[in-house]
C-alpha cells in the first residue's frame, strides 16, 4: 500500500477512535453551556520559608492559592462524567441570570428541556424562546390512571405518594390504600392484578369513597381518621389533578415549561411533580439508551418541589439513571444542603454563588473541596467574598475550583445600573417607554434600554391605529407583558363606554369582570402560547362560573379559539384598530338585565 494511503488510513482510525472515546454524538457535537468570564482557579502551590538559627535552612511547603485567570469558561455536558448540574445560592446573587443562559445555549443546541417554574417568574423568557407555558393549575394529570401499572402497584405508589407528603399515619395509610382498591373496584378492576378498567377513576371518585367509608364507620375514632384524610385529599379535587391534559411524549419535543405559581398549597405542588416525574421517568425507560444529551430536565427552586425522603424521590431515580437515556438534569436551590445526598452525589457540574448562612457555605465548601481541609478553607474563605453575578465551579472536567463572573452586559458588570429601585417601581405594570424615559429623566433611553438587554426590564411594540406604541414592565410571574398591556386596553374601553368592570388580580378569577346590561361577565386575554387544551377548559370553566364570557386572543389564533363554543371571541387587533368599543357597545344592547 502507497505510504499516503496508509497515513490516511491511520488517520481516520484515530480520529474514529478518538470520538468513541469522547462519546460524543453528532445531534449534540459541539453543544457547551457558556458559564462567563473566568476570573480565578484554586491552585496548589510551593511556598519557601527561610529558618534562620545555628542550622539556617530554606523549608518548602505546599499551599492553597488563588490564581488569576481569563478568557471564557463553559462547559461540555457530553463529555462530563454525566451531564446533570447543580446551582446554589442565596436568591438575588445570580442564579437566575445563569439559569436563563444555561436555557438559551440548550434552545440553540436544539435540545429540548422541561422546566418546572414554582413562582411562574420564567415564562417571559420561555416564550421568547418559542416555547410553551403549561399553568399547572389546569394542566391536568390523573392521579389514579393506571398509566401501565396494575391496581396493586397503583394503590401501593398513591398511598406511599401521599403518605409521605402528608406525613399520614399507619392507620391512615391503612384506610387510604383500602379505600382506592374499593376505588377500582367500582371502575371494573376484577383484581389488583388487573391493568385494564372500563373507565378511569379520579380524585372526585376517590373523595366520594372516603365519604362512603365515614358513614359507615364503627368508632368516633375511626371517623375522625377517615374525615381527616378526606379532607387532606379534597384539596387535590381540582382540575390539575383530575384531567389528562398533559401527553408526557409530547414533552420530549421543544421547551416546555410547568408554572406552578397558581397551585397554592405546597403539597398540592409536591405531589403534582412527583406524579410527572413518575411518568417522565417510565417514558425515558422505553425511549432506549442515548449516548448524548437530548433532553434536559431544569427545576427551579427546588427546595420547594424537590422532597429529601430516599423513599420514592423520582428526581433521584433519574438523576441516577439519567446519562444512558440522555437526560440531563439541572437543579437550582437555595440550599444544596437540604438535597438528597444522591442527587448531589451523581451530579458531575457543581455551581455555587454567595451563601450566608454558615451550614450552607461550610456544606458546599467541603463538596467543592471534596472533604480536603486544608482546599476547604481556602474555598469558604473565596465563597464568602463573591459579588453578584459571580460563582465558583467544580466539575469532572473543571477539576480546579473557578471563580467566574456570568455573562451580562458590560455596563452592568461594572456596577453602573443594577435595575434602579426607582424604575422597578415604576414598571411594576406596563408603562410606555418615553413616559418611563421622562419619568426617570432619562433623556435618550439608553439605561432603559440596558434594563432590557439586562433582563430587568421586558418589551413589547403594539401597533394601533395611532401609530406604534412601545411599552416596557418588570418581568412578572406568570403574566407577559403582551397579556398586561392588551388587558390595560381593553379596560380603557369599557370605561370610555362607562361599562362597570374591575380587574381580578388572583390566580382564581377571570382577567377581567365587567357588567354588560347588568349581566356578569368574564373576560380574558391569551396570547395563544400556552396549550391550547388546558386554556380550553379553563375558559370551560369560566363559562360555567359566569355564563357570559368573551376571549380575546392573538391574531394568530383565532381560527383555534373559534373551536370553543359558547363564548364571544375577538382578535387582538380589534382592541387596537378602533372597532372594539362599537363592538362591546353592541354587546351591552343586546345582553339580557341580569
Amino acid at each position: 500500500m502507497p505510504f499516503g494511503d496508509i497515513r490516511d488510513s491511520m488517520n481516520y482510525t484515530l480520529k474514529t477512535i478518538l470520538r468513541l472515546l469522547k462519546r460524543e454524538p453528532k445531534h449534540t457535537a459541539g453543544f457547551r453551556l457558556n458559564l462567563g468570564t473566568a476570573l480565578c482557579s484554586l491552585s496548589l502551590q510551593k511556598a519557601f520559608t527561610y529558618r534562620s538559627g545555628p542550622n539556617p535552612r530554606v523549608e518548602a511547603e505546599m499551599h492553597y492559592a488563588w490564581r488569576k485567570r481569563k478568557g471564557n469558561l463553559s462547559i461540555d455536558p457530553v463529555l462530563e462524567a454525566n451531564p446533570h448540574i447543580i446551582i446554589t445560592g442565596m436568591s438575588g446573587f445570580g442564579k437566575s441570570t445563569l439559569f436563563r443562559s444555561m436555557l438559551s445555549d440548550i434552545k440553540g443546541a436544539g435540545i429540548s428541556a422541561i422546566i418546572f417554574d414554582p413562582h411562574g417568574e420564567h415564562g417571559s423568557t420561555i416564550q421568547s424562546l418559542g416555547g410553551t407555558v403549561h399553568d399547572a393549575a389546569y394542566s391536568g394529570i390523573n392521579l389514579l390512571d393506571l398509566d401501565g401499572a396494575t391496581v396493586g402497584e397503583r394503590t401501593s405508589e398513591l398511598t406511599s405518594l401521599f403518605r409521605n407528603t402528608y406525613t399520614l399515619g399507619y392507620i391512615q395509610a391503612t384506610k387510604l390504600s383500602e379505600c382506592l382498591w374499593y376505588t377500582y373496584r367500582k371502575f371494573g378492576a376484577a383484581s389488583r392484578n388487573s391493568r385494564e378498567l372500563k373507565s378511569t377513576p379520579t380524585v372526585k371518585d376517590l373523595i366520594a369513597e372516603l365519604n362512603i367509608f365515614i358513614s359507615n364507620s364503627r368508632s368516633a375514632s375511626e371517623t375522625n381518621t377517615l374525615v381527616h384524610l378526606r379532607d387532606r385529599i379534597s384539596l387535590l379535587n381540582t382540575p390539575a389533578f383530575n384531567g389528562n391534559a398533559i401527553s408526557v411524549s409530547a414533552l420530549a419535543n421543544g421547551i416546555n415549561s410547568f408554572s406552578l405559581s397558581r397551585m397554592k398549597s405546597s403539597e398540592g405542588r409536591m405531589i403534582y411533580i412527583t406524579e410527572l416525574l413518575k411518568r417522565l421517568y417510565s417514558t425515558m425507560h422505553g425511549s432506549g439508551i442515548d449516548d448524548g444529551v437530548r433532553l434536559y430536565m431544569m427545576i427551579d427552586e427546588a427546595q420547594f418541589l424537590i422532597s429529601n425522603s430516599d423513599e420514592g424521590n423520582e428526581i433521584t431515580k433519574m438523576i441516577e439513571e439519567g446519562r444512558k437515556y440522555g437526560m440531563g438534569v439541572v437543579v437550582v436551590t437555595h440550599a444544596a444542603g437540604r438535597l438528597n445526598r444522591q442527587i448531589t452525589a451523581n451530579a458531575s457540574t457543581f455551581i455555587a454563588f454567595y451563601a450566608r448562612e454558615p451550614q450552607e457555605v461550610a456544606y458546599t465548601s467541603r463538596l467543592i473541596a471534596h472533604g480536603d481541609s486544608s482546599k476547604t478553607q481556602a474555598v469558604m474563605a473565596r465563597l464568602g467574598h463573591l459579588k453578584k453575578h459571580e460563582a465558583m465551579v467544580i466539575s469532572a472536567a473543571i477539576r480546579s475550583p473557578t471563580v467566574f463572573r456570568t455573562n451580562l452586559p458590560e455596563r452592568q458588570q461594572q456596577g453602573k445600573s443594577d435595575n434602579p429601585p426607582q424604575m422597578a417601581q415604576l414598571a411594576e405594570r406596563p408603562i410606555l417607554f418615553e413616559e418611563l424615559k421622562r419619568k426617570m429623566g432619562h433623556a435618550d433611553g439608553a439605561i432603559i434600554e440596558g434594563e432590557i438587554e439586562a433582563g430587568g426590564l421586558t418589551s413589547f411594540t403594539l401597533d394601533t391605529s395611532k401609530g406604534k406604541e412601545r411599552w416596557v414592565m418588570k418581568p412578572r410571574a406568570s403574566l407577559s407583558i403582551e397579556h398586561e398591556v392588551y388587558i390595560r386596553k381593553i379596560i380603557a374601553a369599557l370605561d370610555s363606554l362607562k361599562i362597570k368592570n374591575y380587574i381580578m388580580d388572583n390566580s382564581r378569577g377571570p382577567d377581567i369582570v365587567c357588567y354588560l346590561n347588568g349581566k356578569k361577565t368574564a373576560i380574558e386575554y391569551e396570547t395563544g402560547r400556552k396549550n391550547f387544551e388546558e386554556t380550553a377548559k379553563m375558559i370551560g370553566k369560566r363559562r360555567d362560573e359566569y355564563g357570559n364570557v368573551i376571549v380575546f386572543v392573538n391574531d394568530s389564533k383565532i381560527a383555534e379559539y373559534r373551536k370553543i363554543e359558547d363564548i364571544t371571541l375577538f382578535s387582538a387587533s380589534s382592541v387596537t384598530d378602533g372597532s372594539l368599543s362599537s363592538w362591546l357597545l353592541g354587546l351591552s344592547a343586546l345582553a339580557p338585565h341580569g
